[in-house]
């Protein structure tokens, strides 16, 4: 059994999923009330999670994605999003968008820590995870009826996307690019 330090010195994205196979009610339940247990600011507990499975619906938040995220000044997301095999969401089985309420005093912040719990109790399941970052330029000009679309309740605005699902292989862990990013004075 890893301990809470292991699972997050070793958590890693997963970008390679066993597209196929979706995870079991038990587990998703278990990630999504880490999620929901995450901090908010003044405990306003601001967050709501749409989990999609349907492919169908997928395919469109992913085609969405693309075509938001194409004509940006970054070039490697450009390249990407320009290309009509790639998938945002690395075929994973299952997604979760995390929506924040508009009346949150820190929804950016809340939206953040509900992720990261997600990822951390995927990590701790076995399940792989990837924060996608793509789909966050259409999120910025999406419709009513989109919002409905994506499950998206009134009064709540969609901020991350997390792919989960089994992973196809064991974890790479590449070396940091960058050490010792903090300084302790005393």
């Amino acid at each position: 059994m890893k301990s809470n330090l292991d699972i997050i010195y070793s958590r890693r994205s997963t970008r390679v999923f066993k597209a196929d196979v979706q995870i079991k009610n038990d587990e998703l339940n278990a990630i999504l009330k880490a999620g929901l247990l995450a901090p908010t600011g003044c405990n306003y507990q601001s967050c709501f999670f749409t989990v999609i499975q349907n492919k169908k619906t997928m395919e469109r938040l992913n085609y969405l994605s693309k075509k938001h995220s194409k004509y940006i000044d970054n070039k490697l997301i450009k390249d990407m999003c320009s290309t009509e095999e790639y998938d945002v969401f690395y075929r994973a089985p299952t997604i979760i968008i995390i929506s924040y309420d508009i009346n949150a005093s820190t929804p950016l912040e809340d939206s953040a820590a509900a992720a990261q719990n997600i990822l951390l109790a995927a990590e701790c399941l076995g399940i792989g995870s990837c924060w996608i970052g793509i789909p966050m330029r259409f999120f910025s000009v999406i419709s009513e009826s989109e919002k409905k679309e994506f499950g998206i309740p009134d009064g709540f605005i969609p901020r991350n996307v997390i792919s989960i699902g089994y992973k196809m292989s064991e974890t790479i862990y590449p070396r940091r690019k960058r050490e010792n990013l903090y300084k302790i004075i005393k």
